[in-house]
């Protein structure tokens, strides 16, 4: 078997990137030299070579869609699915199903977060799917890391637990966010849905786990976990995702804007020499038409600001 299809998740109003991402849609917020979405296409690549690459696309789709132009060589051969009207998870997978005659096997990622182990996660999700529906990659958390979990008996997803059921500091399975779905084994659908209620819903198939061992999982879904990840990255300079963001030259170690490019000093994303304060983070403006100019006075710190 083999990973013929990967749908990059981008459809997503954002809404937990503060008021920055009223402006700033997630997917093009800088990891250093490169946008989480282009990062998340080199992601796709380096797991699926020989895949076709979908990106669904719905809130802030124009201002996503200049910005793929604009970049086109980072996005050449990758289709955008332009979606009508919010159709949640579900509905997405199955809108991207119906390009491919709902034939192949995909491999969902999410649009803001990559993971990284020693084990082949693609290639043991792909042996476990020869005898499942679906298969979710999951990894251990803790209650207070504030995610729902996953209920599974021996490798197989019964239900989903919410986090405010759990107790306090408990340790369970979570879903990463990536998985890998026959999609000959779904049942055709049309609209509104999530992700386990028409794609991986345990009632009606057999979706089966995968827990990452050795994991590298790194979080930009946040405001916060945005703020934390980019310095951590710096800090932890022999991890496979500094090595990743090298090799797609997305970090450049010599380069500095007029402020440390890491560090307690913060990091300044722009091409202008500011001053910033400690642990802050300069965004680069995603444009530099009227609407965007006030994105240059954009400031993620410990806490979130917009300069006037």
């Amino acid at each position: 078997m083999k990973v013929d299809h990967v749908l990059i998740l981008a459809a997503g109003k954002g809404t937990r990137m503060g008021s920055i991402g009223e402006l700033l849609p997630k997917v093009i917020w800088p990891i250093f030299n490169k946008s989480i979405l282009e990062l998340e296409v080199c992601y796709a690549k380096r797991y699926a070579p020989d895949a076709n690459i979908f990106i669904n696309l719905f809130n802030f789709k124009d201002i996503i869609k200049d910005f793929i132009n604009k970049n086109i060589k980072y996005f050449e051969g990758v289709t955008v699915i332009e979606e009508a009207k919010e159709i949640d998870i579900g509905g997405a997978i199955h809108n991207m199903a119906k390009e491919v005659n709902y034939s192949g096997n995909l491999l969902i990622i999410n649009s803001d977060q990559f993971l990284f182990s020693e084990q082949k996660i693609v290639e043991l999700g792909l042996e476990k799917l020869q005898t499942a529906d679906s298969v979710l990659f999951t990894y251990e958390v803790n209650q207070r890391d504030g995610y729902s979990t996953l209920d599974i008996r021996g490798d197989e997803l019964k239900g989903i637990v919410a986090n405010s059921e759990l107790s306090k500091g408990s340790r369970a399975q979570t879903y990463t966010g990536m998985s890998l779905i026959r999609l000959e084994k779904l049942e055709e659908f049309q609209g509104k849905s999530s992700f386990f209620k028409t794609i991986a819903n345990p009632k009606n198939n057999l979706v089966k786990t995968i827990e990452i061992s050795g994991l590298e999982y790194w979080d930009f879904g946040t405001v916060n976990r945005y703020h934390e990840s980019m310095f951590k990255t710096l800090s932890q300079t022999t991890s496979s995702f500094y090595n990743f963001l090298r090799k797609t030259k997305s970090i450049d170690i010599e380069k500095n804007f007029g402020q440390s490019y890491g560090g307690d000093a913060g990091i300044n994303l722009t091409n202008e020499s500011q001053s910033i304060g400690s642990l802050e983070i300069l965004l680069e403006s995603a444009d530099s038409n009227d609407r965007d100019k006030n994105l240059k006075n954009i400031i993620l710190g410990k806490r979130v600001v917009t300069a006037n």
